[in-house]
């Protein structure tokens, strides 16, 4: 298991307040987790923080408390292995076909081009992910006007500053969906096609699942949800 998050002391009172995911005394569901180094620890923290049940493993950890190497022994000097061997022609002859990766761009490139690609819609939490691009445009604010102007511009896609990471949980959903509905809204005006993208931390110290599910209580249910770090 992950330890809990320490509490927080208020300076005015001297008093120890729970967290909120404690004081509800609710959990949203068992979660494992493999890797608790420097990313997963921070991951699975956080992940405790919004109410899961957080079962994590270590191999560092295990090994430590248990003295048993996960770890495979390394071969003995000039030790033969008994594994058979297979060309790497004979390997890969016995796979699909894989597409070739540069014509696949060039395939996704044309359709953007074209327009036929679905406007990319970013929706970013905190102002670091905007600063990782350029030559797109960032809105502050979400007006079906705004919405509806860069839903119909010739640029692939563009981002909306929400900064809701800086939000309780409550207030974040609200926020999400706010603005998903207004995407949804000025889409159906123009006529756009488009893809709602929820950008946010890399060891989701931000919002979730609470975005994702008001991404989805405003634009329909999702087959599935791809966690895409990057």
């Amino acid at each position: 298991h992950v330890a809990a998050p320490a509490a927080a002391e208020d300076p005015e009172t001297s008093a120890v307040q729970e967290p909120a995911a404690k004081a509800a005394k609710k959990s949203l569901g068992a979660v494992g987790f493999v890797g608790l180094g420097a990313m997963g620890a921070g991951m699975a923290r956080s992940l405790q923080g919004h109410g899961f049940e957080v079962h994590g493993f270590d191999v560092k950890v295990f090994e430590a408390a248990t003295a048993v190497r996960v770890a495979a022994p390394r071969p003995r000097p000039l030790q033969r292995r008994a594994w058979p061997s297979r060309s790497l022609a004979a390997t890969l002859g016995g796979l699909e076909k894989v597409p070739d990766a540069a014509a696949a761009r060039e395939e996704v490139r044309a359709a953007i081009i074209a327009g036929k690609a679905p406007k990319l819609v970013v929706l970013d939490d905190d102002p670091t992910g905007t600063q990782t691009v350029q030559g797109i445009t960032v809105l502050t604010e979400w007006s079906k006007d705004a919405l509806a102007e860069q839903l119909s511009a010739e640029a692939p896609g563009f981002f909306i500053l929400t900064n809701s990471r800086a939000l309780p949980n409550d207030e974040a959903f609200a926020l999400t969906k706010e603005i998903c509905d207004s995407v949804r809204m000025a889409a159906e005006q123009v006529g756009a096609r488009y893809t709602v993208v929820l950008r946010g931390d890399s060891t989701l110290r931000g919002h979730y699942p609470a975005e994702v599910n008001a991404a989805a209580a405003a634009l329909g249910e999702f087959d599935a949800t791809v966690v895409c770090p990057f």
